[in-house]
């Protein structure tokens, strides 16, 4: 945290708010040292699509729910392929790639070990609000991020860390990553 502090404060809050709108970030960033440890509430949505652009070595990509949607007749109403926003470069791919190396030390190192993969990289942040209230991890394989958020509606502590989000990024990952092949990050 201290790092990432002080790191904004060098280079300047407008260029990191610059930097989160070319990620995909929207709404309101405060400019204050600890908006660079998540003091501005995001979704899990927009955080894990810009945590994918840094995986796509700097393309950012509109996230859709849909790949595509088929009517009764079996006509094609909707295809993301057809219909979607183009990539477009968040960040350089020599950046994208030195993230992706200080992620994958989180997993290897650091707060994330509780999402490590026995038989695969894996890369990823812990986040965890006060109080404990959210509990996050965003994680990436090479061909996939995904995001994982606990916490209660209400705003309750939750009682617990950003392991058991961490933990549980590991978990559903075990599973979905069955079968598919194992690949190295850049």
């Amino acid at each position: 945290n201290t790092a990432a502090v002080a790191t904004a404060e060098k280079v300047g809050f407008p260029r990191v708010i610059d930097t989160a709108r070319r990620l995909g970030i929207t709404g309101e960033i405060g400019e204050y040292p600890s908006m660079v440890l998540g003091a501005n509430e995001k979704t899990v949505l927009e955080m894990t699509a810009a945590y994918t652009a840094i995986n796509n070595r700097g393309l950012f990509v509109m996230p859709t729910p849909f790949e595509e949607i088929v009517g009764p007749d079996g006509k094609r109403l909707y295809s993301r392929a057809e219909k979607a926003k183009p990539p477009r470069r968040a960040v350089s791919s020599d950046v994208a790639d030195a993230m992706m190396g200080m992620l994958q030390s989180v997993v290897r190192n650091g707060t994330g070990a509780p999402a490590g993969l026995p038989d695969r990289p894996a890369a990823g942040k812990t986040g965890t609000a006060e109080g404990a209230r959210d509990l996050w991890f965003i994680g990436s394989i090479p061909q996939l991020t995904t995001g994982i958020w606990l916490g209660y509606d209400q705003n309750w502590k939750t009682g617990s860390s950003s392991a058991q989000a961490a933990a549980a990024w590991g978990s559903y990952m075990r599973t979905v990553t069955k079968g598919m092949p194992v690949q190295s990050f850049p």
